[in-house]
């Protein structure tokens, strides 16, 4: 992960917001809300009363995952859309690879949606 482009200074990148405090994700290895454009995903996320996860928070996820389960999130089968993460006014998509590299991409048209595409949110507590 470290060789990433999204985890190096100066990357294009960026958090919506930088939380702080405790978090909590969908512990699932596959991807919730599979099948969503990006507005259907926002609406769902809002309605269970959660927020967009950002890249970070998901890098947080993904290891944590790794270390308790096995696997990283969405490892080698699906990608999650995250709300939180911008690359050129887009939002990012990322998985990790069969492999446990970090794929973060964007360029991906909002009103897309496919059977292996969801996406992940976050709930936060202040310490």
């Amino acid at each position: 992960m470290v060789g990433n482009h999204s985890v190096q200074e100066e990357n294009s990148v960026t958090n919506e917001a930088d939380r702080f405090g405790w978090f909590d994700y969908e512990v699932s290895i596959d991807a919730p809300y599979l099948d969503t454009t990006e507005e259907q995903l926002r609406e769902r996320i809002a309605a269970d009363g959660r927020l967009e996860m950002n890249v970070s928070e998901y890098i947080v996820a993904g290891e944590e995952s790794k270390l308790f389960t096995g696997k990283f999130l969405d490892q080698g089968n699906t990608w999650a859309r995250l709300l939180g993460s911008r690359c050129d006014d887009m939002v990012v998509y990322a998985g990790f690879g069969s492999g446990g590299g970090l794929r973060v991409r964007w360029a991906l048209n909002p009103q897309r949606h496919y059977p292996r595409l969801g996406g992940r949110s976050v709930g936060v507590k202040s310490a």
